[in-house]
């Protein structure tokens, strides 16, 4: 997205409050939030299979070894 894109201008609406046309910007400008909405999108990523039996809890109390088939 180039910088025309993405920017946005600011107004001021019926009831007195100062905003932006469209929120190209997401909500925040400059790291900094100029006060609509904000639209994020977030990954998360899974934490890695490793492959070593490992003692675990499985509540409330019973605790078993996690082991992946194939792996002693």
């Amino acid at each position: 997205m180039t910088g025309s894109e993405h920017n946005d201008e600011f107004y001021m609406d019926e009831h007195g409050r100062i905003r932006t046309r469209t929120n190209r910007s997401g909500g925040i400008q400059g790291g900094i939030s100029n006060g609509e909405v904000i639209n994020m999108k977030i990954a998360f990523k899974p934490t890695s299979t490793i492959a070593v039996s490992t003692l675990t809890l499985c509540l409330p109390s019973i605790y078993f070894f996690f082991v992946l088939p194939g792996v002693k």
